[in-house]
């Protein structure tokens, strides 16, 4: 047998238990478990008031007590697998319909901001 080079991987560059945002194929957001607990949800449905920061591409997500929006309407994120249909916010703002991550970037005027996961924002903020 010819001699093999087994290269190990160390598995050091897990993300384990920080709090994000994905956007999947199908229109939905899905927030992490360390975004569950973040909002403490857990167990619990939440309703979210979601916007966007299109030329930093960042997702804002905002607990309908804090952030004031009377005319919208905050999305429903179900109780098993946190969860929110959202598939008309990705068509008005361009967000394409792919599996990504929006990691925490810290507090904008009550909204909780998500970075896109490898996108240098053109602010600066989360580099």
């Amino acid at each position: 047998m010819p001699k093999v080079e087994i290269e190990v991987w160390a598995n050091d560059g897990a993300r384990s238990g920080e709090p994000y945002v994905s956007t999947d194929v199908h229109g939905r957001l899905r927030l992490s478990a360390g975004l569950i607990d973040m909002l403490s949800c857990r167990d619990m449905p939440i309703k979210l008031y979601v916007g966007y920061d299109k030329a930093n591409k960042r997702i804002a997500l905002g607990k309908e007590d804090v952030i004031k929006a009377p005319d919208a309407n905050p999305v429903l994120f179900d109780r098993t697998r946190h969860y929110g249909w959202a598939r008309r916010f990705y068509d008005k703002f361009g967000i394409p319909a792919e599996t990504a991550r929006y990691y925490y970037d810290g507090k904008y005027q009550g909204w909780l901001m998500f970075k896109r996961d490898g996108y240098d924002a053109p602010d600066g903020r989360g580099q």
